[in-house]
């Protein structure tokens, strides 16, 4: 199967995180939001300084790696999440 290869940038450490694979974009987001309520992470605390970045692909049946010429550049983690706080306020509100 291919997967993505992504990694988060820190604007303040100037350094690309080491990267992770996922099946998809969907999922890498769904990662960071999962991320973002473990308090551990530091995700949630620091998402204005972090960008998801798309860096290529990767086979797991042949172990090859296909990386983009420059990263991609997905969202800021501030915008992932707040879309998440968003959508907990939305929902919270429409059981009210």
């Amino acid at each position: 199967m291919i997967k993505k290869v992504f990694c988060i940038y820190d604007s303040i450490s100037e350094v690309y995180m080491p990267p992770f694979c996922e099946i998809n974009t969907q999922s890498a987001i769904r990662m960071i939001k999962d991320a973002h309520k473990n308090p551990n992470s530091g995700i949630g605390e620091h998402a204005d300084d972090l960008v998801l970045y798309e860096l290529g692909a990767y086979s797991d049946t042949t172990a090859e790696f296909n990386f983009y010429s420059e990263p991609k550049r997905i969202n800021k983690l501030t915008h992932i999440v707040n879309e998440i706080v968003f959508n907990e306020k939305t929902h919270g509100e429409d059981k009210s």
